[in-house]
């Protein structure tokens, strides 16, 4: 039942002299707060303009790659997968330029270009990458929100490939790893515990991933107030368990809420969405509220024929499977 989205991107940011080169640091100091309020979209926007700035520097500057790492984020977050992939392996080739490619520093945005391998389905490559960025990050003493993005996309890769028990022990690790960080760093716990819940759900512990689920959301709440866009995935988990559950009524408004949040954030034509669209018609089914369904999974599949305007490959709202019972957004 895994959305699309995750919430937690590092940021490759190196320690580099920026000089007087005013105009790039103006946009991506821009884009950080914007980012920081939910305005993806206005974000991407101040990163493009980053990037020109970037270009006119000296091609081993270390904000070639930076920037390029930041804009991937920006499209990660609005589900335009195929652009995210482009720009981080940009970053990761420039990256692996400057700074060699066994600098630990390098696994930042390998993990990153593991996290969207992830997304796009390409999990050997997101697997392979991903090992290859916690090698890095094993060789010395590396801050605790790397490794735990490193663990939480290794879980991911096998809980994709439902490998329960190794995705287990990933994610029991990069929950151990996240909760050390401190309150600015809410995503990273957040999203450790959203994954854990969903192996705790595969499982069939539904009280258990739900309890994980709202733990994440309040931490999410706690950083940046109520239904920022980055709760809007986990609202929508937590909104499918509640129906499973049969607290249908909550189950509706959490859904409302959920896509609202996503809405502010990623505009209405987000992948989360649709599948959130998808998953909430379902439930008005099973209530016998089908005019009502029917008008919510309209909405999803014209959000699926957006989404392969903007990745260039096909998406579809599939059916619930037989394990989870919920509609997922797949890519053929």
């Amino acid at each position: 039942m895994r959305v699309a989205r995750v919430l937690a991107y590092l940021l490759f940011a190196g320690t580099v002299a920026y000089g007087q080169d005013a105009s790039w640091q103006e946009h991506m100091t821009a884009a950080a707060a914007l980012r920081g309020k939910g305005l993806y979209r206005e974000a991407l926007k101040q990163l493009e303009e980053a990037l020109q700035a970037a270009r006119a520097l000296d091609r081993d500057d270390e904000r070639q790659a930076i920037t390029r790492d930041a804009l991937a984020a920006a499209y990660d977050a609005l589900g335009q997968f195929w652009q995210a992939e482009k720009c981080q392996r940009e970053a990761v080739a420039v990256a692996e330029r400057i700074l060699g490619p066994e600098n630990p520093r390098l696994g930042v945005p390998l993990n990153n270009l593991a996290n969207i391998y992830r997304e796009e389905g390409k999990f050997e490559a997101a697997r392979d990458v991903g090992r290859r960025a916690l090698h890095l990050l094993d060789r010395e003493a590396s801050p605790a929100s790397s490794l735990a993005a490193i663990l939480g996309n290794l879980g991911m890769v096998a809980y994709d490939q439902r490998e329960l028990v190794e995705a287990e022990g990933l994610l029991r690790r990069a929950v151990d790893t996240a909760e050390r960080l401190p309150e600015t760093e809410s995503s990273l716990y957040a999203e450790a515990l959203n994954n854990l819940a969903l192996v705790y759900e595969r499982q069939g512990r539904q009280r258990d991933a739900l309890a994980l689920l709202q733990l994440a959301n309040s931490a999410i709440e706690r950083a940046h107030g109520l239904e920022h866009p980055r709760s809007s995935h986990l609202l929508v988990n937590i909104a499918s368990i509640q129906g499973e559950l049969g607290e249908t009524d909550q189950a509706i408004q959490t859904f409302e809420r959920g896509i609202a949040a996503a809405e502010k954030g990623f505009g209405p034509n987000h992948p989360l969405i649709g599948e959130a669209l998808a998953r909430e018609a379902r439930l008005l089914r099973k209530l016998h509220r089908k005019r009502e369904a029917a008008t919510l999974d309209a909405r999803a599949r014209a959000i699926a024929r957006e989404a392969t305007t903007n990745n260039f490959r096909q998406y579809i709202v599939e059916a619930p499977d037989g394990a989870s019972g919920k509609s997922t957004i797949r890519r053929r």
